[in-house]
C-alpha cells in the first residue's frame, strides 16, 4: 500500500528492522503498516496518483541506504569483537607471563635461603669445632671419611693416661678425621697414632710389635 506521511514516525514492517518515515513523503509499504498509520496512529493517508511516481525511486534510495548502514555495522561489531579477543588473549598472556615470573623468583628465592641456610650451618659447626679445640682437616685428611669402630673393653685406652695427647681443651677427639687432622697438625704423623679412648679419640706414640721367638 502507498501512503504519504503527514508527521514523522518510526515503524517496522517485519518486527525486526525500524524504519524512519519522514512527513510529505510517499512510501509504498506492508498493508498492515500502513494502515497502522493511518487508521491507529493517524500520521499518514492514502497516496494521491500523482504521488505514487517518485515512490519507487525514494524506497530504492532508502534500500540502499540501509544495506549500506547494515554493512558497516556489521563491520564495526566484527573490528569490536576482533578487539575485545586480542584484548583477552593479551591479558592471558601478561598473566601467564606474571605467573611465570612469580614461579621463577619463588624458586630463586628458596635457593637463596638454602644457601644462606647451609652458610649459616657451616659457620656455627666451624665456631663449635673453634670452642671445642678441633682442628680443622687439612689437605690430606679432608677426604677421609668417619670410621665406625667396633669398640671393645680391652681396646679403650684410659683418657688420664699421660701418653695419651687429647684436644686442647683436655676432651678427646670426636670422630677419628679430627684425631687424624691433629696428627697433621701437629706434625706427628711419623711418632704417633690415633686410639680408641672413652668418649672418642686420643693420640699416643706408636707402639712396637713386640718380637715373637723364631722372629
Amino acid at each position: 500500500m502507498k501512503i504519504t506521511m503527514t508527521k514523522d514516525q518510526s515503524g517496522s514492517e517485519n518486527g525486526i528492522l525500524i524504519n524512519d518515515y519522514s512527513e510529505g513523503k510517499t512510501y509504498d509499504m506492508a498493508d498492515s503498516l500502513a494502515n497502522a498509520f493511518i487508521s491507529d496512529i493517524r500520521c499518514a493517508r492514502l497516496a494521491t496518483k500523482d504521488e505514487h511516481v517518485d515512490i519507487v525511486y525514494e524506497d530504492a534510495a532508502a534500500q540502499v541506504r540501509a544495506g549500506h548502514e547494515a554493512v558497516e555495522k556489521n563491520r564495526a561489531e566484527a573490528e569490536a569483537k576482533k578487539k575485545a579477543v586480542d584484548a583477552e588473549a593479551e591479558a592471558r598472556a601478561d598473566e601467564v607471563a606474571v605467573k611465570a615470573k612469580v614461579e621463577a623468583d619463588a624458586v630463586k628465592a628458596k635457593e637463596e635461603a638454602e644457601a644462606k641456610a647451609k652458610t649459616e650451618a657451616d659457620a656455627i659447626e666451624a665456631k663449635a669445632q673453634e670452642i671445642r679445640g678441633d682442628p680443622a682437616p687439612d689437605e690430606n685428611t679432608a677426604d677421609a671419611p668417619d670410621e665406625q669402630t667396633v669398640v671393645t673393653e680391652d681396646k679403650v685406652e684410659t683418657p688420664d693416661d699421660p701418653d695419651i695427647i687429647m684436644s686442647s681443651d683436655g676432651s678427646p677427639y670426636l670422630n677419628k678425621r679430627t684425631a687424624r687432622a691433629a696428627l697433621a697438625r701437629k706434625g706427628l704423623k711419623e711418632t704417633h697414632e690415633e686410639v680408641v679412648v672413652k668418649g672418642g679419640y686420643g693420640l699416643r706414640v706408636k707402639q712396637t710389635p713386640k718380637r715373637t721367638r723364631g722372629d
